[in-house]
């Protein structure tokens, strides 16, 4: 068995994707541009195949 900690992030962005408010405020400067991140529905609608590659794969980060 490993041990794997989960870091949960919240963030508000402008339409730029500029951190406004964020969880971790060493991502709150003003060059800081928050990294896009693939939408869950794609997990969700992706079919059998994507669900069980998502579930058995590395861990990622999505947007809900």
């Amino acid at each position: 068995m490993g041990y794997s900690p989960t870091i949960y992030d919240v963030a508000i962005a402008d339409t730029d994707g500029r951190p406004l408010l964020h969880s971790d405020p060493e991502l709150l400067s003003k060059d800081s541009v928050l990294p896009e991140r693939e939408q869950f529905r794609n997990v969700r609608d992706g079919g059998i195949r994507r669900q069980l590659k998502t579930v058995y794969g590395e861990p990622r980060v999505y947007e809900s």
